[in-house]
């Protein structure tokens, strides 16, 4: 039997890490450490020499970075509790404190998280386990170990986020998909509807240039026969067959097709503007019948064509500029995500800023019509939040919805206009500032204070005098 194998720690010091506070405690503040050192260093625009040189560190010697270089990893177990261990704990925390000045916005913690979110969670999950990945069991320690040994308590938190965003993806992938769908069904019906108005405008005009010319050729007649000073007898009308007159009964056009039909057979021919009229109310009727075929087709899941017109207009002015404010606030999000991903700056709580970005979204896209004045709105867009604007419905909510914050700025700003709140001056009452006249024409300066109105002399009162000196608010 090998003497080596008996001798030797079966586990190594790490068991003395683990149980001893103040080596957990060391570990957590080395491993920080640690990855401040990485992120600063591996940012290409910036050097540590240029960053201590322009923001020098305060109550540390010229090598600390040399210094923390050398402290050994595992501790010693004999050096537990001694003067050595207290030294190099004090090290750590100054140096930790320094760093974390030098990377803000960016913190140890922001980093460990962000770290933990985007890599790889074998190691973290092996160190979730009880054995320090990078320790013991692993040959080359990595970011995310490190992460992890720094702040142990986020690693739960980071796996939620990671299938929070999982998730998100996926639901954000369906929901876009179900938007567009939906867009490309409301854009086609639109299309149907309005190409069925324009046909029915060409049916209208065509079906008056018939009676106007079934009407002349009446009228000549009959001025002929008032010329002659006898009474001649009108040219005979074309005779349109009970049945063909009947076939039609609920289309106004339809008994003026039959007529045209009728005079074509007749010979009618010879007045160029009948003919010339029935052509275009014929041509007119065919496209029109053509387009209402495809609008059956468009509509056959809501069975009717009025039914098709009434869930048209709720789906393009109530469901779809919820889904694209949704839509705006996870893109915003996205965005929001991917440059704290950039700059090392997530943390725990942006999964629950997210949460209510989204809430929002919806919120505001489904609001936003009631304080956008369209192109077409009558009326005044004085009290208006943008004033008329250019833009579809849902266009308004998606950009509301990625801008949702602005949205809101934008609310507060049109309160204060319809109650006339003004900025309250130091030393005055709040309700004294909300009531009195000469609050409402106090404007903000710079830095956050108000600006006052010269002391020329008591207010007016509503009724043109003026207060007494002494007087208060009751």
């Amino acid at each position: 039997m090998d003497d080596r194998s008996v001798v030797e720690p079966p586990a190594g010091p790490v068991p003395a890490r683990i149980d001893d506070p103040r080596s957990y405690v060391l570990d957590r503040a080395r491993s920080e450490v640690h990855l401040l050192l990485d992120n600063l260093s591996a940012n290409p625009d910036m050097t540590i020499f240029a960053l201590t040189a322009a923001n020098p560190p305060r109550n540390l010697g010229r090598d600390w970075l040399e210094q923390v270089c050398r402290i050994s990893w595992p501790p010693d177990p004999r050096d537990s509790g001694t003067a050595r261990q207290a030294e190099q704990a004090a090290l750590l925390i100054k140096v930790k404190d320094y760093l974390n000045s030098l990377a803000k916005p960016a913190s140890g913690a922001t980093i460990a998280f962000t770290l933990m979110v985007t890599q790889d969670h074998d190691a973290t999950e092996q160190a979730a386990g009880g054995t320090p990945a990078g320790v013991q069991g692993d040959d080359t320690p990595s970011r995310s170990s490190l992460a992890c040994e720094a702040y142990p308590d986020l690693l739960p938190k980071a796996r939620a986020f990671r299938r929070w965003m999982y998730g998100m993806g996926l639901a954000l992938i369906l929901i876009l998909a179900g938007t567009c769908l939906l867009s490309w069904y409301v854009a086609v019906g639109n299309a149907a509807l309005a190409d069925l108005s324009a046909a029915e405008r060409s049916v209208a005009a065509a079906q008056k240039q018939v009676i106007d010319a079934r009407s002349a050729i009446g009228s000549g007649a009959a001025q002929a026969a008032g010329g002659r000073g006898t009474a001649a007898p009108a040219p005979a009308e074309p005779t349109v067959l009970a049945a063909e007159a009947a076939a039609d009964e609920a289309d106004g056009a339809g008994y003026v097709v039959h007529y045209c039909s009728a005079a074509a057979r007749q010979g009618f021919e010879r007045n160029a503007e009948l003919m010339e009229g029935c052509i275009a109310l014929v041509g007119s009727v065919a496209v029109r019948d053509r387009i209402r075929k495809g609008l059956d087709n468009w509509a056959w899941f809501w069975g009717d064509q009025d039914t098709a017109r009434w869930m048209l207009n709720m789906l393009g002015s109530a469901v779809l500029p919820v889904l694209y404010g949704f839509l705006g606030a996870a893109a915003s999000i996205v965005r929001s995500v991917s440059r704290k991903i950039k700059l090392s700056l997530l943390s725990p709580r942006d999964l629950q800023l997210s949460i209510q970005q989204l809430a929002l979204g919806a919120v505001v896209g489904a609001c936003i019509g009631l304080f956008i004045a369209g192109p077409d709105d009558g009326g005044g867009t004085e009290m208006a939040l943008l004033g008329p604007v250019a833009l579809s419905s849902s266009a308004i909510s998606f950009v509301a919805g990625f801008g949702v914050e602005a949205v809101f700025q934008a609310l507060e700003a049109l309160i204060s206009r319809i109650f006339n709140i003004a900025p309250v001056a130091a030393g005055q009452p709040a309700i004294a500032a909300a009531v009195h006249p000469a609050a409402v024409a106090a404007a903000p300066v710079p830095g956050g204070a108000s600006r006052d109105l010269p002391d020329d002399g008591p207010a007016p009162t509503p009724d043109g005098g003026a207060t007494r000196p002494d007087s208060r608010l009751p």
